[in-house]
Order: structure tokens, then C-alpha cells, then sequence
């Protein structure tokens, strides 16, 4: 039987996604010490969980070093995976994070599955337009003319004080909405 991905995703449903009590996973493909890029290796186990009933949107991000480089990162929400199986992809590709959602918790995971910052659970919890996404932001693959970012409403327990890479995510600790999905 051949199973055939239905791409029905658009920043609207990513949104209605934050909203619900269903699982969903973001994880980058470029090593947190090489650099390497996995990309294939992460389309690989996004297409893998399709068997499970796990469905996959891609993404490609964009984030800015301190130096005013900017950078692309592709990326993927797996929908529906269990914790368990997207921290260990996250381990696999060498990732230091995650961004993670179920019905109790929605933020950053370290790959040990440590919270490391949550996203706003209120109604406005994405970004959709303004300056900061120029420096930072995440754009469907398929639709790479909407960018989008979410906002962040704590960070712990680390305290972080200059641009780092999170499993393709990039942020600055003084600006705390600067965080974005990649």
C-alpha cells in the first residue's frame, strides 16, 4: 500500500495546531557542532512516520548571527509523533532542542527532554509581520512568501545572553520576542 501525503498546511492551521491538544514536534536538520546538514536524514524520518499516522510539514528558516549574517535552515513539524521518538530524531541529528507541543507544555526541549522556554498559549502567540522577521522566522517550504515566528513567554533555566543555535533555532535573550520557528 502506498501511502500519499496530503499537504493541506497553511500558517492558519500551523496556528490552529498551537491551539488543540495534539502533539506536534519541530526539528531542525543542521548539526549543533559541524554544521552538517541532514536534511535528507530528517525528510527520512518524516516520511517514515507516515506509516504511524504522523504527518510532516516542511519548513525552511531564516535567522541572523550577531554579525548580521544571515542563515537558512530546513526543518519540519511532525505531527501527532510521540515525545519519545522526536527527541530521539533530535539526538540522531545531533540537535541540542526542540520545539514542543502537547496539551501541557509548548516550548523548547533539550534533547534530554529538559523544558527550556515556553511560547505564549494566548490567542496571539504568533508573529506575522514586522521587522523582527526580517532577522528571524520560519516560512512553509511549499509557501515561502508567508513567514511567521512565535512569540516566547519564558525562558528556563538557563539563562541565555547571546545568539545561539537550538536545533535550528536562533534567539537573543534581550530581545525575548526575537525567538523563531526554523
Amino acid at each position: 500500500m502506498k501511502i500519499r501525503r496530503l499537504n493541506e498546511t497553511n500558517i492558519s492551521r500551523i496556528w490552529q495546531h498551537t491551539k488543540d491538544d495534539n502533539t506536534f514536534a519541530i526539528i531542525g536538520s543542521r548539526d549543533k557542532d559541524t554544521g552538517e546538514d541532514y536534511t535528507k536524514q530528517l525528510y527520512s524520518f518524516a516520511r517514515d512516520g507516515l506509516k504511524n499516522h504522523w504527518g510532516f510539514t516542511q519548513l525552511e528558516g531564516t535567522y541572523t548571527y550577531k554579525d548580521g549574517h544571515k542563515d537558512i535552515e530546513n526543518s519540519v513539524i511532525i505531527y501527532n509523533i510521540p515525545k519519545d521518538k522526536a527527541l530521539e530524531i533530535a539526538r540522531k541529528l545531533n540537535q541540542e532542542s526542540i520545539i514542543w507541543k502537547d496539551k501541557d507544555y509548548f516550548g523548547f526541549l533539550t534533547s534530554d527532554g529538559t523544558p527550556d522556554g515556553e511560547f505564549s498559549k494566548d490567542t496571539k502567540n504568533m508573529e506575522l509581520s514586522g521587522p523582527d522577521l526580517e532577522l528571524y522566522g520560519s516560512k512553509l517550504a511549499k509557501h515561502k512568501n508567508k513567514k511567521f515566528m512565535f512569540k516566547l513567554e519564558s525562558l528556563e533555566p538557563k539563562e541565555r545572553s547571546s545568539i545561539k543555535n537550538l536545533g535550528g533555532i536562533k534567539y537573543n535573550r534581550k530581545k525575548l520576542l526575537e525567538f523563531s520557528l526554523l
